[in-house]
């Protein structure tokens, strides 16, 4: 088999059709001792107590003709505990190393939810079992190890949330004001908690950088958290990248990381020497076209335009490069989504989501930030709605619109819904 996508359909189990070609195919596993513990050769009690009763649902990959994976999903405990489920997969050797065990995790994730299911456990996965690596990528936290599980092998036992839950709320929230045009970024990092009855309290607001803010958001929190970055997430889809008839945002990300890495931070002078050069305005006389994304369009006040680096603080500029260059290296941590590019599934369950955000939205409307007695009066106005601001948070409030705009990002969060124009994604 060359392509395990050529005519492949993952569809229910039919037992007439289905049920020879599964036991085979679990069988062989079984006799390799590949993943499941069952004595070889395999039983047909042992295979009907897995994949046949109870189970919730079976699932195949067929491809020419033939059955080339299967997963299962069923309860993994009784009575008040069985929205918890378990799950088991296989794929057949002539399939492997094309991504087809990758497509039946995410088919399992998306069908558990629609059981009833809110979580997935895997109750012994073998510490040598080269799937680890996907599971953890894909959002499974290892929560157990038994020592000497099978021949003297560990097991490991990992647990990951699935869809939307009464869990699902976030209870901490993070604001970070991102400006660019600095080396190391001028930035501000808030920090507000909900606490009991719904009530919220300021935790923090303080100076910190772009290392110090990538370094938070790659730490498990304790409360789940939801962070808004002052900075575009992407371009608009008329900004044409080099090599790429039409690019993705995993292209844009990749190119932003590379320019950044390619100057020792010197974005400005890494795109002196880009291809995407003519598309910039970094020097007085220069005449680009100025591009807006929807999400520009749809902001109320929006921002003045985008990839324009000549006037200081644009929504597309060098700190949206800078940031972009920062979702790349978190893309990849299994406890974090980035909305909304990793979709809706993805960001019900993860610890923490990042989204971009638009702070002069949330500054109360007749206030100007740039004016001290306007930052004064907001941050009154805040004092008497939330706990927390003490006087060394006040003043620093009252000295820097950035820090005003990051608070003010954190406190309009646990109000946001997360929406996008799906031109941005």
């Amino acid at each position: 088999m060359t392509d395990a996508a050529a005519d492949l359909e993952i569809v229910p189990f039919d037992p007439d059709r289905d049920d020879a070609e599964l036991f085979a195919l679990f069988a062989r596993i079984v006799q390799a001792g590949e993943g499941y513990p069952h004595d070889a050769p395999l039983s047909r009690a042992d295979y009907d107590g897995l994949w046949r009763s109870p189970v919730a649902t079976v699932t195949v990959a067929r491809s020419e003709g033939r059955l080339i994976g299967a997963y299962y999903l069923k309860p993994n405990y009784a009575g008040k505990a069985s929205h918890i489920a378990n799950a088991g997969y296989v794929v057949d050797a002539s399939a492997r190393g094309l991504g087809l065990g990758r497509r039946m995790v995410v088919h399992s994730i998306e069908a558990a939810p629609r059981l009833g299911f809110d979580a997935i456990v895997f109750n012994l996965v073998y510490e040598s079992n080269p799937a680890r690596p996907m599971y953890e990528e894909m959002g499974w936290q290892q929560v157990g190890r038994i020592p000497d599980a099978v021949a003297g092998e560990a097991g490991i036992v990992y647990w990951r949330r699935v869809g939307p839950s009464p869990d699902a709320a976030f209870d901490r929230f993070l604001g970070v004001d991102w400006s660019g045009a600095k080396t190391g970024g001028n930035v501000y990092l808030a920090e507000v908690v909900r606490g009991p009855g719904g009530s919220l309290r300021v935790v923090r607001v303080e100076r910190s950088s772009r290392d110090r803010v990538e370094a938070e958001l790659r730490q498990r929190p304790d409360r789940r958290t939801l962070a808004g970055l002052d900075s575009s997430f992407s371009f608009p889809e008329a900004f044409e990248l080099s090599d790429h008839d039409e690019w993705t945002w995993l292209d844009l990300r990749r190119w932003a990381a590379t320019l950044v890495a390619s100057h020792d931070g010197d974005v400005r002078a890494a795109l002196h020497g880009a291809p995407e050069r003519a598309q910039f305005r970094l020097v007085k006389g220069d005449r680009a076209e100025h591009l807006m994304r929807r999400t520009e369009l749809a902001c109320a006040p929006r921002p003045q335009s985008v990839c324009d680096l000549v006037q200081f603080q644009r929504q597309v500029g060098l700190g949206t490069i800078h940031g972009m260059a920062v979702l790349d290296r978190l893309a990849s941590l299994p406890h974090l989504a980035i909305w909304p590019f990793d979709g809706d599934q993805a960001a019900a369950a993860a610890e923490v989501v990042v989204a971009e955000v638009y702070p002069a939205m949330w500054l109360d409307k007749e206030l100007r930030k740039g004016s001290d007695a306007d930052r004064r009066e907001q941050v009154r106005r805040w004092r008497s709605q939330v706990d927390g601001i003490d006087d060394a948070i006040a003043a620093r409030l009252e000295r820097s619109a950035d820090a005003a705009d990051a608070l003010a990002v954190a406190l309009a969060l646990p109000d946001l819904a997360l929406d996008a124009p799906a031109d941005d994604l």
